[in-house]
C-alpha cells in the first residue's frame, strides 16, 4: 500500500478497530466497494448482453472479494 494508503487505513482502524493492521481495513473496503458496484450493475440493468445473466459473474466476483479479505471458500 502506499505510504498515503496506509495513513488513510491507520486512521480508520484508530477509530472503529484500534490495533488492527492497516491492510486489514484496506480489503474490506474495497471488496465492499466492487460488491456494491456489481449489485448496481445488476440492479442497473448495466450488464445486460455483457454478463447475462448475471448470476454466474455476481458469485464469481463474490468468490474473488472473499479471497481477497481472506474468507474461506
Amino acid at each position: 500500500m502506499s505510504a498515503e494508503l496506509t495513513a488513510q487505513s491507520t486512521e480508520t482502524t484508530a477509530r472503529i478497530a484500534p490495533g488492527l493492521p492497516p491492510e486489514y481495513i484496506a480489503r474490506p473496503v474495497v471488496a465492499w466497494t466492487q460488491l456494491f458496484g456489481a449489485v448496481t450493475f445488476e440492479l442497473t440493468g448495466q450488464l445486460v448482453g455483457i454478463m447475462d445473466p448475471a448470476g454466474p459473474f455476481f458469485e464469481y466476483a463474490v468468490e474473488r472479494m472473499a479471497d481477497l479479505v481472506g474468507l474461506p471458500g
